[in-house]
């Protein structure tokens, strides 16, 4: 799908993306070894978040496995399309975006982590806004040709994109680690851990290949 400042979708070019390639990327790394292997990786907030289920480790290797599923969504961004400060809904475990750029002339282009000053916290999906003085900028990622980023959302997660005011395109593959039924995501910086100060975000970004 393509999304223009009004959230009108339109046609993409098949020519412009390889959907075929990216359609076989999302199917593997929809796979369990993958799912598996981002829930490892944000263990520790899922641990707080999901106790109750997953005991001392979060694993698809419990007997609550078949609850997780993954889905991607190949995306095009145009000009004037923006994303508010969104907190995740609860059934969100993990979400990824894996970016599609050619050059590494977008930057600007990347997610921006955000924080509510006033501690503002939301268990399901929620938007805010950038105009909102209560927001503060936590972290901004840059958008580059082969790169992922990737977070477990707890209940004072916020991520959103700037303006795009440029006449570019922003392709991007979302993915996310579902978990049904809805669990409660936990506060942030909670933890059983005495050694773990953990941030508004967990934050992976490094290349893909």
């Amino acid at each position: 799908e393509a999304v223009t400042s009004t959230g009108k979708e339109t046609h993409i070019d098949e020519h412009a993306v390889d959907r075929n390639f990216w359609e076989s990327f999302a199917h593997s790394f929809s796979s369990v070894p993958m799912m598996d292997a981002w829930l490892r990786r944000f263990e520790v907030t899922l641990h707080h978040r999901y106790a109750s289920n997953a005991g001392s480790s979060v694993s698809l290797e419990h007997p609550w496995s078949n609850k997780v599923t993954a889905s991607h969504s190949l995306m095009r961004a145009q000009q004037g399309y923006s994303n508010s400060p969104t907190a995740p809904s609860s059934d969100k475990w993990v979400l990824t975006e894996y970016n599609l750029p050619q050059e590494d002339n977008k930057k600007e282009l990347g997610p921006v982590l955000m924080k509510s000053l006033s501690g503002r916290k939301e268990n399901g999906f929620k938007r805010g806004s950038f105009n909102d003085p209560d927001f503060r900028e936590v972290k901004e990622l840059p958008f580059l040709p082969n790169s992922v980023f990737g977070y477990a959302p707890c209940d004072e997660s916020w991520a959103a994109v700037r303006r795009m005011t440029r006449h570019v395109t922003r392709d991007s593959l979302i993915g996310v680690i579902h978990h049904t039924p809805v669990g409660r995501k936990h506060e942030c910086g909670r933890s059983e851990y005495p050694s773990a100060a953990l941030e508004p975000f967990e934050i992976h970004h490094q290349g893909i290949f």
